[in-house]
């Protein structure tokens, strides 16, 4: 009897630490992975057909000698699939104790209920060792998925104690461009992370994401240290290799307009060969058996393998659809980091050949026709606190993200002085009544005051009593990557306000961008020529008090704003616009019904007495 139990023993031992069946990654997934419609536009049974592109860099997680893995790509190319193959493998053959790291708190959430969740439920091999997420069992939670012979841990790239909490030996960072520079002070998430490997000789690290700013993207940088393999594929014509480029592209296509909106039809979308000039169509193209070529080879020396993809090789995007999104976002410098990012996978090569100057701006001032040009559909207020004073900014915002500057000017007196005076004449503004060409007018949307500096309590005090006319108190928050506009996780309930976080250098981003954009439409910005507008030449110097410098901080480089002593003025300017421009971004404005009341009957469009839902945060209705 004591033998067998013995014997037992061993046996359980002995597979305990026996090596995985030799299945890659890609054997796997066609053997076990089902596709939720749920998650997948692509239902059903798994196929490595479907996207050839992806089976070279799911094997690479079973490749010898490779440690990690870097994928520099664009959306739609399959990238979270690719890295639920890798989870799902190990945790049926290879299991462990493993880490996947997202951008914050929602996103970990969000991942472990829509991704996770799904692809155990679709996949019975999983379904039998992985249970249902349940909040009274420590072992099984949303973040937290144990399944015998380890677990899975889903942290937030913000919480430090999250990424420090126990040796892992695989580790996933997805979308790694948008983690901060550093969480809790201790420094760059991804070395907190990866600290977290170190115990594991069989380590295995996963990067993902989309990439930024050249010179700042972290996956950019992860991708040049590795072996830099792009997918290329052969020209029917000529049959040689190549990486389907933008540049590389000719588009037949009709622009038109409707709505008031530029619109395209794309007809015909034929790449061109760089070799024999060839053009050839999607479909014979998409019929190629491509292959990854690297331009760094070497690196496999040190065990990394990288990859970048972009929308043109995918099953999902279609080249139609990529390039009216690229017709669309032509001109728009944001659009045009957006489109680069996530349609391309390439980093954003920032333009500093068109910077505008303030006398430049100061010498194309305009004489509006009224106070408020017709293209403005929303009026919103930025207000800097000072002690002895309030500085203020009206804007006006039309469609495309054209806007009109309005007003800006100083009221004296004590923010917190027991007589209110400041806080009557901010209510004369917020009660005037602007006049439009067509003699309509218009009232102030929302307004941003800061909470900053000594005369915190005094904003929150006069902010809740005028929360019905949409006045919030705000509190700026510098750094890369922070949200724009994101309502703050402490509410000031007992004080009856509501708090809004702002990404003040997200915001001077937006600001740069369109202080440089030359000509009228998207995103330019306009100044009124009148004297009582306030928008002196020493103003319009205010919005260029600060610059961006890259710094590196803890081996990765960062977007700092730093004070351009070059230029003789104060910044109040700068944070009123920036403050009036958080108080049109920081809400779902609906743009079009606003329209349709302004060309109704003439009459006063008033503002709504409802204070806004915070949940929402969506504005429909009054000015």
């Amino acid at each position: 009897m004591g033998e067998r139990v013995i014997d037992r023993m061993r046996g359980e031992i002995m597979r305990m630490f026996a090596p995985p069946p030799e299945m890659t990654v890609s054997e796997w997934a066609e053997k076990n992975r089902f596709l939720s419609s749920e998650t997948s536009a692509a239902t059903g049974r798994w196929k490595n057909s479907k996207a050839p592109y992806q089976t070279a860099i799911m094997d690479a997680f079973t490749q010898r000698g490779v440690e990690e893995i870097v994928i520099k790509s664009g959306a739609q190319c399959g990238k979270s699939e690719i890295l639920m193959n890798m989870m799902g493998r190990c945790i049926d053959l290879d299991p462990g104790p493993m880490m996947m790291v997202q951008p914050s708190q929602s996103t970990a959430d969000d991942f472990s209920k829509q991704r996770i969740a799904s692809m155990v439920e679709c996949c019975p091999v999983l379904k039998g060792k992985v249970s249902a997420a349940k909040t009274r069992v420590s072992s099984n939670t949303i973040r937290l998925k144990a399944f015998p012979g380890g677990s899975l841990v889903i942290a937030s790239a913000q919480s430090a104690s999250e990424l420090r909490s126990k040796p892992v030996r695989f580790l996933f960072l997805d979308e790694v461009d948008a983690y901060p520079a550093s969480v809790g002070g201790e420094g760059d998430p991804v070395d907190l992370a990866t600290a977290r490997t170190e115990t594991f000789y069989n380590r295995k690290i996963v990067k993902v994401s989309t990439p930024t700013v050249e010179g700042r993207s972290a996956i950019d940088k992860a991708y040049r240290n590795g072996t830099q393999e792009e997918w290329c594929v052969p020209c029917p014509s000529c049959g040689a290799f190549s990486f389907m480029r933008l540049p590389d592209f000719d588009i037949d296509y009709e622009e038109y307009e409707a709505g008031g909106k530029k619109q395209y039809k794309i007809k015909k979308v034929l790449w061109c060969c760089p070799n024999c000039k060839e053009k050839h169509t999607e479909r014979a193209m998409m019929a190629q058996e491509g292959k990854y070529i690297a331009r760094n080879e070497r690196a496999l020396e040190k065990g990394v393998r990288s990859f970048h993809l972009n929308a043109f090789v995918s099953p999902w995007a279609g080249w139609k659809r990529i390039m009216r999104f690229y017709l669309e976002a032509k001109g728009i410098p944001e659009r045009e980091q957006t489109f680069t990012n996530i349609r391309l996978g390439e980093c954003w090569k920032q333009d500093t050949t068109r910077l505008t100057t303030a006398e430049e701006i100061y010498a194309r001032r305009e004489e509006y026709s009224a106070e408020v040009p017709s293209g403005v559909l929303v009026l919103t207020m930025g207000v800097d606190t000072q002690d002895n004073r309030l500085e203020f900014e009206i804007i006006g915002w039309g469609r495309e993200h054209e806007n009109w500057r309005i007003m800006r000017g100083i009221i004296p007196g004590r923010p917190d002085d027991e007589s209110r005076a400041v806080w009557k004449e901010l209510d004369k503004l917020l009660e005037r009544k602007f006049k439009r060409p067509d003699g309509k007018r218009m009232r102030i949307l929302t307004t941003f005051v800061d909470s900053g500096g000594h005369c915190t309590d005094a904003v929150y005090r006069e902010c809740a009593r005028r929360t019905a006319r949409r006045v919030f108190a705000i509190k700026g928050k510098g750094g890369e990557g922070e949200e724009y506009v994101k309502m703050s996780s402490e509410m000031k309930r007992k004080k009856g306000i509501m708090l809004f976080i702002v990404g003040v250098d997200s915001g001077k981003e937006k600001i740069a961008y369109s202080l440089n954009v030359k000509e009228a439409g998207p995103w330019y910005s306009h100044f009124p020529a009148a004297p009582e507008s306030g928008y002196t030449l020493g103003a319009i110097r205010g919005l260029f008090t600060e610059k961006v410098e890259i710094h590196n901080r803890g081996g990765r480089n960062m977007a700092v704003w730093v004070k351009d002593d070059t230029v003789n003025a104060r910044n109040e300017p700068l944070d009123c616009t920036n403050y009036a421009q958080a108080a049109f971004y920081g809400f779902q404005i609906n743009l079009d019904e606003i329209e349709k009341r302004l060309k109704g009957e003439n009459q006063i469009i008033r503002e709504s007495r409802k204070p806004i839902v915070p949940k929402a945060r969506q504005i429909s209705g009054g000015i």
